[in-house]
């Protein structure tokens, strides 16, 4: 097979030969090398105790701990930063601890809001949650700057969620949600 392929020439195959580990022409019609199969490589799971770790005794945890408890724990918490020291904008060098103090909105009661505008809600957490499962509200109130920039259908979304949770005025209530939307 020296030379160029002409018209009608059988072309070779070019194979893998395991045995040499190289490639080589195998002509037409020849049998090919034989490929042998995969290996299976066993595996074995690791299996680690949990009531031993290096240097902790965690046994009261473990032995402790009803883990058919943890199932109501409801996450994500949304928290805000009630506190920062030292203060936001202050010029502090590099490596300096700031103490950040958070709190769940659960936990702040709406009365923190300058202007809570008669809203039933107890804490900002619920008032959170009800603007959350209302997105055209949330949408509306976080893309106008005031109740008055809103358009005539968000108005109506904003008059009748003022209304439905006890708020005095629809434009003091944009106030309010807006407050929210910004967390």
């Amino acid at each position: 097979m020296a030379g160029p392929i002409g018209p009608g020439d059988q072309i070779p195959r070019v194979v893998l030969d395991p045995n040499v580990h190289a490639p080589r022409l195998v002509p037409v019609g020849a049998p090919l090398p034989r490929i042998p199969p995969p290996v299976a490589i066993p595996v074995h799971p690791i299996t680690i105790d949990v009531t031993t770790l290096p240097g902790i005794d965690n046994t009261h945890f473990v032995t402790g701990i009803d883990p058919t408890k943890f199932i109501p724990i409801i996450r994500p918490v949304k928290t805000v930063i009630v506190n920062q020291d030292p203060p936001a904008g202050t010029q502090v060098p590099f490596g300096t601890t700031v103490n950040l103090t958070l709190a769940r909105l659960s936990d702040i009661p709406i009365n923190v809001l300058k202007d809570p505008a008669g809203l039933s809600f107890q804490n900002l957490g619920d008032l959170s949650a009800a603007v959350d499962a209302t997105p055209t509200l949330k949408d509306a109130v976080a893309n106008a700057g005031t109740f008055d920039a809103l358009s005539a259908a968000d108005k109506i979304t904003v008059t009748t969620f003022a209304t439905t949770h006890g708020g005095a005025d629809p434009a003091r209530t944009f106030g309010a949600l807006k407050t929210i939307v910004a967390l």
